[in-house]
């Protein structure tokens, strides 16, 4: 079985993990009674949407076998172009950009789909 998203193989089989699949059925029934539908106004609301989503991700590693989320890892030299390289797999400037050195320490980046593309907004 073939992710539709990300094209990795996934398990063809579903753990028997009944306390995961507990908390699977309690994390749906959040998403669907406080977040689907929901019109956020502020980062902090956002984040509880995103917080609920991220648990769903934990529990489906935990549920479907060889299923893991993908990431990417940027290691190099000092202007190098890991920051441009970013940029363009996000689509978008999200990193900061100067004269000197600008990321100076590890950042971790999720992005997240979206059938629209918007800009984003930092407050």
């Amino acid at each position: 079985i073939i992710s539709p998203r990300t094209l990795a193989p996934m398990g063809r089989t579903l753990t028997r993990d009944i306390e995961a699949l507990a908390r699977l059925s309690v994390v749906m029934q959040d998403l669907l009674l406080n977040v689907a539908g929901v019109y956020v106004k502020t980062l902090k609301e956002l984040r509880a949407v995103f917080d609920a989503l991220d648990s769903l991700g934990d529990l489906l590693i935990t549920l479907l076998k060889g299923w893991k989320t993908p990431v990417v890892v940027a290691i190099g030299n000092e202007s190098s172009g890991k920051s441009s390289m970013i940029d363009r797999l996000g689509m978008m400037p999200l990193l900061p950009r100067g004269e000197n050195t600008c990321t100076r320490m590890p950042i971790m980046l999720r992005m997240r789909h979206s059938d629209t593309p918007k800009l984003p907004l930092l407050l």
